[in-house]
C-alpha cells in the first residue's frame, strides 16, 4: 500500500516538474546521479579490497532483507486507505496547478500547501522525540505524498532540476523502511523534513513579494524585509536551543549511568541494573570454549572473549539466517569442550522462531543460570555433546 503512495508521489513530482523539461535541468540530475554512482563505486572498491566480494555484497544488500518480509513489519504503521485517498488527492492538486496554471486562487492554494507541509516539518524538527515518535505514524502515511511541493513554483532554470532530484529521494527513500523498519524509519525520512524546509523558504519569499507588492513606500518595504529575516532568525535560535536541549538531556543520562567497564565498551555508560547484568552474563560466558548468543547478542563474544560456534552473525531474525550457516553454527557447538548458549526473548518477536537450529538447542540444552531477561543454557547433563547429538554431515547442497 505504501508503495501506491509513493508511486503517486512520484507521479505526482513528474507532473508538476514537466515544465522545466526543456531547460538544462537534467544537467543537474544527471550530475548528481553520476556523483551517486561514484560513491557507491568507492563504497563497493573499498569493500572488494577488505575481503568482501560482489557476490556477498548484494547479497546481504539485495536478498537478505526479502528473507525478513515478516519481521519488523508491524513498527511500520498500515497504510490506511484514507492515506492512499489523501495521495491520489496530492496527485489531482498537483494536476491542477500545473495543467490549470490559471485557475482561481492557484498561488493562495499552492502557497497555503506549502505552509502546511513546512510547519509540520518545523514542528517535527524542534519538538524533542518527534522524529521517533511522529514520523513512523504520520510523516510516511500523511506527509510524504505532498513532497512534490518543494517543486511546485520553482525557478525552471535555477533550481527545478535540484528540487525534483530532492522530492524523488524524499518520494522513494522511505521504502528503506521494508521490512526492517527500525532506524532505517528515520533515515528513510530526513529528506521529507529538508523538502519542508524549501517549501518554507518559498513560503517566506512568497509573503515578502506579497508584502511589498502591496507596499509601495521604501520604508514599508525595508521593514517587511526585516521582520522575514527576524522570522528566520527566530527559528534558527529555536532549532539551537533544540539541539542544546537535547545535548543537555544526553549529557544527565549520561553522567547518570555506571561505566560498563568491559572490552570494548569501556566508556559506554548504562543504568546500574542494566550494566550489572551484561557484567554477569559476560563473566559467565568466559566459562565457556564456545560460545552462540540466539538472539543475536553479538556484543557479547568481545565481552566475554569466547570464540563464536561459527563466523556466523546473527541480527534478531534467526530465520534470515541460512540453513548452511545455522548446520555451521551447531557443527561448532558440537566440537566444544564446554559450550553455551545464551538464550532471550527476541526483540521484535514473542518467542525464539521455529527452526532447525532452536528445536536442536532446545532438545540438547538446559537453561541452568538467568541473569536479567538472559538464560544461560549448556548441554543437558552439563557434557559434551555426544555424536549423537550433532546433526549428520551435509549432503548435496543446503
Amino acid at each position: 500500500a505504501f508503495l501506491c503512495a509513493s508511486a503517486t508521489t512520484g507521479a505526482a513530482i513528474a507532473v508538476v516538474g514537466r515544465p522545466a523539461s526543456r531547460d538544462g535541468s537534467w544537467i543537474a540530475v544527471a550530475g548528481a546521479a553520476a556523483g551517486g554512482s561514484l560513491g557507491l563505486s568507492v563504497a563497493a572498491g573499498f569493500a572488494l579490497l577488505h575481503g568482501s566480494t560482489l557476490s556477498g555484497m548484494f547479497g546481504r544488500l539485495a536478498l537478505l532483507p526479502l528473507d525478513r518480509l515478516g519481521t519488523f513489519v508491524f513498527l511500520f504503521p498500515d497504510v490506511a486507505p484514507a492515506q492512499l485517498a489523501l495521495a491520489l488527492a496530492s496527485l489531482a492538486l498537483a494536476a491542477a496547478v500545473t495543467l490549470l496554471p490559471r485557475f482561481a486562487k492557484r498561488d493562495l492554494v499552492l502557497t497555503s500547501a506549502k505552509a502546511a507541509f513546512a510547519l509540520y516539518c518545523i514542528v517535527v524538527g524542534l519538538v524533542e522525540g518527534a522524529p521517533p515518535a511522529v514520523l513512523p505514524g504520520f510523516a510516511l502515511g500523511w506527509v510524504i505524498p505532498w513532497a512534490w511541493l518543494c517543486v511546485a513554483g520553482a525557478d525552471p532554470i535555477r533550481s527545478s532540476g535540484r528540487r525534483q532530484l530532492l522530492a524523488l529521494v524524499a518520494a522513494w527513500l522511505p521504502l528503506i523502511a521494508f521490512p526492517v523498519a527500525g532506524s532505517q524509519i528515520a533515515l528513510g525520512s530526513f529528506l521529507t523534513i529538508a523538502a519542508g524546509v524549501v517549501c518554507g523558504v518559498d513560503v517566506v519569499r512568497a509573503l515578502a513579494t506579497a508584502q511589498a507588492a502591496r507596499a509601495a513606500a521604501p520604508d514599508t518595504r525595508r521593514r517587511t524585509r526585516r521582520a522575514v529575516e527576524w522570522s528566520g532568525l527566530v527559528l534558527a535560535l529555536l532549532a539551537l536551543q533544540q539541539v542544546n536541549a537535547c545535548g543537555k538531556h544526553a549529557e544527565r543520562r549520561f553522567q547518570a549511568g555506571e561505566p560498563l567497564a568491559l572490552p570494548g565498551a569501556e566508556t559506554l555508560r548504562l543504568p546500574a541494573a542494566r550494566a550489572a547484568i551484561y557484567r554477569a552474563v559476560a563473566e559467565e560466558a568466559r566459562a565457556a570454549d564456545v560460545l552462540f548468543g540466539a538472539t543475536g547478542f553479538n556484543s557479547l563474544y568481545f565481552w566475554s572473549g569466547t570464540p563464536m560456534a561459527a563466523p556466523v552473525i546473527v541480527s534478531h531474525e534467526l530465520r534470515a539466517v541460512a540453513a548452511s550457516d545455522r548446520r555451521r553454527i551447531m557443527e561448532g557447538l558440537c566440537q566444544g569442550e564446554r559450550p553455551r548458549v545464551v538464550l532471550a526473548k527476541p526483540l521484535f518477536q514473542p518467542a525464539l522462531p521455529d527452526v532447525d537450529l532452536v528445536r536442536w538447542i532446545e532438545a540438547h540444552f538446559e537453561p541452568y543460570a538467568t541473569f536479567g531477561g538472559f538464560r544461560m543454557a549448556r548441554p543437558r547433563g552439563d557434557t559434551r555433546l555426544g555424536p549423537d547429538a550433532c546433526p549428520p554431515p551435509a549432503t548435496g547442497r543446503d
